[in-house]
C-alpha cells in the first residue's frame, strides 16, 4: 500500500493509501472509515461504469449470474427471510438491479406486487420474458413517477458512478414509513482484511467498496434512518477468494476470466456435491465470522421517516 495525499470522499479522513490489487486495479483506501473507491483505469469512473455494464453484461449469449444451486439457494434464504420481516401482505415492491431473476420471482411466488428497474436492455428483455414488469434505464434516472412500499438493492451500490444519487433517489421513491434494503460487498470482511491486495471487493466493476460505517454515514445524509445493520457471510466469500488465489497464481486476466470457476461448476454434479459439503462444514465458522462484523456483505434496512408525508 502507498500513502497518498487524498482524503476520503466519505468522512474526509487524510488516512487514505492506495492498495494495488491488479496491474491497474487501484482503489484508495481510508483506515478510517473502511470506505474503498476506485482509481478511473479509463477517463472517468462514468467510462469505467459503461465499459464494466458493455462488458458483463450486453451479450445475450451469456448469463453472468450463474452459481451453484447451494451458494444461490443460501443467498436467497437470507434475502427472503429479510423481505418477509419487512413486507405486508400485497406490498408494492421495486428491485434495482434484478440480475437473473431469482429474488423477483420470489416476490411474485409470494403475491407481492413487483417491478424492476435494470440498466442493461438485454437483461431487461430476459427478464420481460419471463414474466417481469420492467423499466429500463439507470436507476437514478429511469422513468419511475410512483412511490413503493419497499426497495431493495442487492449488489449494485457498489457498482453505480453517484452512490449518494442512488440513496436519494431510492428515498424519493419510498414511501413515507417505507423501507429500503440495500446490500453490497463489506470492505471490513474477513478476507479483505486478511490480504487486502486479494480481496474478492477489488474488481474493475466496482467503482466502491463499502464499510457498514461508510454506507451508513452516506445513508443518512440521505435522509434515512437505519435501522438495521448486518453481515453475512456466503460460502461464495470463502470461494471467490480462493478462486482469486489461483487465477493470481496462474496469472490470469482477472477481468476475463470473471465468474468463470462459479460458472464451471453449475450442473457438475460432482462439484456440487463438494460445494454442499463445504457449506454445512464451514457455517459454524462463517456465522462467527458474520457476527464478529467481518461477513463478506454488509446488509442494511432503512427506513424513511414517517414525519416524511408532511413537510
Amino acid at each position: 500500500m502507498t500513502e497518498t495525499s487524498y482524503s476520503c470522499s466519505v468522512c474526509g479522513s487524510s488516512r487514505v493509501r492506495v492498495v494495488t490489487a491488479q496491474r491497474i486495479l487501484q482503489y484508495l483506501c481510508c483506515a478510517s472509515c473502511k470506505h474503498c473507491e476506485k482509481l478511473p483505469e479509463g477517463e472517468s469512473a462514468r467510462a469505467d461504469f459503461e465499459t464494466s455494464q458493455a462488458e458483463y453484461y450486453e451479450d445475450a449469449n451469456v448469463d453472468p449470474f450463474g452459481e451453484p444451486h447451494c451458494i444461490e439457494r443460501e443467498k436467497m434464504a437470507t434475502r427472503a427471510s429479510v423481505a418477509k420481516s419487512l413486507l405486508s401482505a400485497n406490498a408494492d415492491v421495486l428491485e434495482i438491479g434484478p440480475g437473473g431473476g431469482s429474488f423477483l420471482a420470489w416476490l411474485r411466488d409470494n403475491r407481492f406486487r413487483a417491478t424492476a428497474a435494470e440498466h442493461s436492455p438485454v437483461i431487461a428483455q430476459r427478464l420481460r420474458d419471463q414474466g417481469f414488469d420492467v423499466i429500463g434505464g439507470e436507476f437514478e434516472h429511469a422513468a419511475l413517477e410512483k412511490q413503493f412500499d419497499a426497495l431493495f438493492s442487492f449488489h449494485i451500490i457498489e457498482h453505480v458512478v453517484n452512490p449518494d444519487l442512488h440513496l436519494r433517489r431510492a428515498y424519493e421513491l419510498t414511501r413515507p414509513g417505507g423501507v429500503f434494503v440495500v446490500a453490497t460487498p463489506n470492505s471490513a470482511s474477513l478476507q479483505q482484511r486478511l490480504a487486502p491486495p486479494l480481496s474478492v471487493n477489488f474488481d474493475a466493476a466496482h467503482l466502491r467498496v463499502f464499510s457498514a460505517g461508510s454506507i451508513k454515514r452516506l445513508s443518512r445524509n440521505a435522509g434515512w434512518i437505519v435501522e438495521r445493520v448486518f453481515t453475512a457471510e456466503n460460502p461464495s466469500g470463502w470461494l471467490r477468494f480462493a478462486s482469486k488465489i489461483v487465477r493470481a497464481a496462474r496469472k490470469e486476466d482477472e477481468s476475463a476470466t470473471a465468474g468463470k470457476y462459479a460458472r464451471m461448476s453449475v450442473g457438475d454434479s460432482n462439484a456440487e456435491t463438494l460445494l454442499n459439503g463445504f457449506t454445512m462444514l464451514s457455517l459454524p465458522v462463517r456465522r462467527l465470522q458474520a457476527m464478529a462484523g467481518m461477513g463478506s456483505e454488509v446488509m442494511l434496512v432503512l427506513r424513511k421517516p414517517q414525519a416524511d408525508a408532511v413537510r
